[in-house]
């Protein structure tokens, strides 16, 4: 099927004021997304939630501002 991540800015922004605070944020928030997309769910397990959250963490630190 067809999945989706959705994102509002306006929402995260309300958290994130800061120009670059909030675009990191919104940097985070897309790639939780797309590891929910490809499988990824913090939710079933405390393992699951450790291996979902490393791999954010490394996208996160790997990505170029």
């Amino acid at each position: 099927g067809i999945s989706q991540v959705i994102i509002c800015p306006a929402f995260i922004q309300k958290n994130f004021p800061e120009k670059e605070a909030l675009q990191k944020e919104l940097v985070r928030v897309l790639i939780h997304g797309l590891l929910h997309v490809v499988g990824y769910d913090h939710e079933v397990s405390s393992s699951d939630e450790e291996k979902m959250y490393k791999k954010e963490k490394y996208y996160l630190d790997n990505f170029k501002f």
